[in-house]
């Protein structure tokens, strides 16, 4: 996971006054092991990741795709490719926007 979304995810377990143990329970994991993820020292696999954004009431997207590179970036970066597709007239199928 990126920097970012370690932050985005210590911050809003913290807003909620959760610990990493009441987080852990909830995810049917160590501490330890969530503190990993916390802290970088683990990928956060789908499942896991799905649980966790529901137990923050985050969206899924926000705490990273496995790739270990938030979605976010992919988005803008999408976003600029339409644009200049647009730009140089270059006709985008409907089914691809």
């Amino acid at each position: 996971m990126e920097k970012q979304c370690l932050e985005a995810l210590r911050k809003k377990r913290r807003e909620l006054d959760y610990s990493q143990e009441y987080v852990a329970g909830k995810l049917g994991i160590t501490q330890k092991a969530y503190s990993d993820i916390e802290n970088e020292k683990t990928t956060l696999k789908d499942g896991i990741r799905l649980k966790l954004s529901k137990i923050l009431d985050l969206n899924p997207d926000d705490l990273c795709p496995i790739s270990n590179s938030c979605s976010h970036i992919y988005k803008a970066k999408n976003e600029e490719f339409i644009k200049l597709l647009k730009k140089n007239k270059i006709e985008i199928p409907k089914h691809l926007l």
